[in-house]
């Protein structure tokens, strides 16, 4: 490697460290060679790390929301106890858990229909 190559590579690896990227600083010894290896231009190679960064800030994310409210474990949907509350309708929560409403500009199918007196 040129020493202008390795001075740089310091430098960028230095200056996203400062700029709080540090998805982009984890992968920064990688991306490189994938990208010379697969011949990726610069819009693509720029579509990587930032893809990494990005990774990186959501799973932080999912660490930080989860951790907040000192959850026990997390479980899934599929570890669900259907048989304790028969009233919860599986498929109507799997929907809301999709997030289809949010496309359909429809209202998040929170309640039943409400029943007059």
């Amino acid at each position: 490697m040129q020493p202008e190559y390795v001075e740089r590579k310091v430098w960028v690896c230095r200056e996203s460290r400062h700029l709080r990227l540090s998805g982009l600083a984890k992968s920064l010894p990688v991306r490189p060679q994938e990208a010379n290896a697969g011949r990726l231009g610069h819009a693509e190679f720029l579509e990587l790390i930032l893809q990494d960064e990005l990774n990186v800030r959501r799973e932080r994310q999912l660490q930080r929301h989860t951790k907040a409210p000192d959850f026990r474990g997390l479980k899934s949907l599929e570890d669900f106890d259907w048989q304790f509350n028969a009233s919860i309708s599986r498929r109507q929560l799997f929907e809301l858990t999709a997030g289809q409403y949010l496309h359909g500009g429809d209202h998040a199918p929170l309640t039943r229909t409400a029943r007059r007196s």
